[in-house]
């Protein structure tokens, strides 16, 4: 947090100095703006995942930069799972991915919540395998495949 502030503060004076010097065009200032405070949301969003994935999962750093990285290779499913860390709840209508999403997945399959959104990644992947042994785990279990 001390980091994004004295990120925060050094951006504040260098923008103050460079509009006293050059007087830059409106749009160049709202572009840098919107840009850095992407950045800084992707920022916050990357230390909360990780976060949890330290302290929840109990995984390693290794670990967990790992999982990162897959998670962060399906844009959707990493943005939507980044969310879960923060508010602890599935969307309504989360990322689907052959008719289930995590909140199915976790619901009905006993997954965790990164087992869920892992799995969503296993669908993706590899669609005919994943199905197939969602399928043969429930029958096992004794329940009926059902999806979203």
């Amino acid at each position: 947090m001390i980091i994004l502030f004295y990120r925060y503060f050094t951006l504040l004076i260098a923008t103050l100095i460079h509009q006293k010097c050059m007087k830059p065009s409106k749009k160049l200032d709202n572009w840098y703006a919107i840009n850095y405070m992407a950045k800084s949301q992707a920022v916050i969003r990357r230390e909360q995942v990780k976060n949890y994935l330290l302290s929840e999962v109990k995984m390693s750093e290794q670990d967990a930069s790992t999982t990162m990285n897959k998670l962060a290779q399906y844009k959707e499913i990493y943005l939507e799972f980044s969310k879960y860390v923060s508010t602890r709840k599935f969307p309504r209508m989360g990322v689907s991915v052959c008719g289930y999403n995590a909140a199915t997945l976790h619901r009905n399959y006993s997954l965790s919540p990164l087992g869920a959104y892992n799995y969503l990644i296993y669908l993706q992947e590899k669609p005919e395998e994943a199905l197939a042994n969602l399928k043969k785990d429930c029958l096992a279990a004794g329940c009926s495949v059902r999806r979203t």
